[in-house]
């Protein structure tokens, strides 16, 4: 059995959103991505994401996270972690 080291328990979810651009501490930005992600798992201190697109660790892009009609959430959110899922697919958690 696996054992869990996240602090905040994940709350499992579907939201699907588009990166546009990303951006590092110094300035760097890539635009123009395009990527598509689907948010899989959320908690208080992060987010676990499927997509297609290979991302680059240790940037950040802003997202705004829908929860319901009258709730979201405005975040920046930083890529900590990348794993290859499948031949075509890749898991990050931010």
């Amino acid at each position: 059995m696996r054992h869990e080291r996240r602090k905040d328990k994940r709350t499992p979810v579907e939201l699907h959103l588009e990166i546009s651009h990303m951006f590092r501490q110094n300035d760097e930005i890539i635009t123009n991505m395009g990527a598509e992600i689907t948010v899989v798992d959320i908690s208080r201190s992060g987010i676990g994401f499927i997509s297609q697109a290979k991302l680059p660790v240790s940037y950040y892009f802003n997202a705004k996270l829908i929860l319901n009609q009258k709730e979201f959430v405005h975040t920046v959110v930083k890529i900590l972690r990348q794993t290859k899922k499948t031949e075509e697919c890749y898991m990050y958690g931010a």
